[in-house]
């Protein structure tokens, strides 16, 4: 096998490590060594340029499916408006253009520099994509209403790890969507098999009301939807309660949203180890807010990024989430916002040992940023920010 080294003038092995002038050797499509050296039996040496280059990005929650309804939902109108016509959209439309739509946002997602992603399916028409352009992480497929199939088992290929760490999964929709019954068992059974389980959790006034209530905008949407929530055991102290009472919580739960939870359910979520996954932009668009980042933070759970659809946001970019942020909080570190956009989406997805940093024994999926800065922190931000002007290179070890 034959060696490649990469160079730039700056390195971000991982948030905390950046160095300058070195090399990244890979062989075989792993990396082998980060050095300031070339190593002896190095065939090729490619220098990227002056700028920097972080690990690939991972976007740990979207929804391809949706792609074709990019621009054409109005956020002004509320956020039932919004899921009422999205779903009536999604009704009337043939699968061919959902499918068609899907791929060619996923193909605009792998040249953003993300090889690692979480794709929530509910009409099970991204999965081939998923598989066929390579990308590494895990495929939801999304449940939601009543109904878990009898004697719901998770299918041994489901459980099958490919060279790209690549995962097939189930995921419950949401909290007010979806029956206590069925989001116990589809949890149970990914839990058993050792694989990650993502949910939607207070995202909007309209589901904190319906939980805490049992009734409003919501219960009669899910009326008019012919959804039978009598049984769903609630009202409920908050989303995240609920979900405690299912036993839903544990490290291998992604969380997502979060817009509408309060300290007190992140201290539930901290205590019981599970992630969060922020979707500010769609956040913003749909709501007019955003979650508790800071206090995510400072109370140290795992937290990373997600982009949500097409039709919630403009692009599938992690890094628009990240410039988004530090305009939103200039006082988060531009180390947090790659940490959140790399390695801790890796941990949410449970493919750590093989993405998020730029280390040895991890596979060669990094982006090169042409930004022009003096000094590392100063490189680091500025590529958060978007502050570049030239093309961004995506190196893919499996292409």
């Amino acid at each position: 096998m034959s060696i490649t080294a990469y160079k730039a003038r700056f390195i971000a092995v991982n948030p905390k490590k950046i160095l300058k002038n070195e090399y990244i050797h890979i062989e075989a499509g792993t990396i082998i060594e980060v050095s300031p050296r070339i190593l002896p039996q190095t065939e090729r040496v490619i220098n990227l340029g002056d700028g920097i280059i972080i690990s690939a990005l991972i976007n740990t929650h979207t929804h391809l499916e949706l792609s074709a309804f990019k621009n054409q939902i109005s956020y002004k109108y509320g956020f039932k408006k919004w899921v009422k016509t999205l779903l009536e959209k999604r009704e009337n439309t043939d699968k061919k253009i959902l499918i068609d739509a899907a791929k060619k946002a996923a193909i605009e997602l792998l040249n953003t520099g993300c090889a690692v992603c979480a794709e929530i399916s509910t009409l099970k028409l991204t999965k081939q994509i998923f598989a066929e352009l390579n990308f590494a992480g895990v495929w939801f497929e999304e449940k939601l209403k009543n109904d878990l199939p009898d004697n719901f088992k998770i299918n041994k290929t489901d459980r099958i790890k490919t060279r790209q760490n690549r995962y097939y999964s189930y995921a419950g929709h949401a909290p007010h969507t979806t029956s206590p019954f069925l989001l116990a068992g589809l949890k149970k059974e990914t839990k058993k098999a050792g694989l990650p389980f993502s949910i939607h959790t207070a995202e909007s006034a309209e589901e904190t009301e319906f939980i805490t209530t049992g009734k409003g905008e919501w219960a009669e949407f899910l009326a008019e939807r012919n959804v039978d929530y009598k049984g769903w055991g609630l009202p409920a102290k908050s989303s995240v309660s609920h979900l405690e009472n299912l036993n839903i919580l544990d490290r291998l739960t992604i969380l997502v949203h979060l817009t509408f939870a309060s300290e007190e359910d992140l201290r539930i979520i901290k205590k019981r180890g599970a992630n969060i996954c922020l979707c500010p932009r769609s956040n913003y668009n749909l709501h007019d807010k955003l979650p508790s980042i800071e206090t995510i933070l400072k109370l140290g759970i795992n937290a990373c990024f997600g982009t949500d659809s097409l039709a919630s946001a403009d692009t599938l970019d992690i890094l628009d989430e990240t410039a988004f942020i530090a305009k939103k909080f200039p006082e988060i570190s531009a180390e947090k916002l790659l940490g959140m956009a790399t390695i801790n989406g890796a941990k949410a997805l449970g493919i750590e040992e093989s993405y998020g940093t730029i280390e040895k024994g991890k596979k060669a999926f990094f982006l090169y940023l042409p930004v022009k800065a003096s000094d590392k922190k100063a490189a680091l931000k500025a590529a958060l920010r978007k502050q570049f002007n030239g093309k961004r290179v995506f190196i893919d070890s499996f292409q």
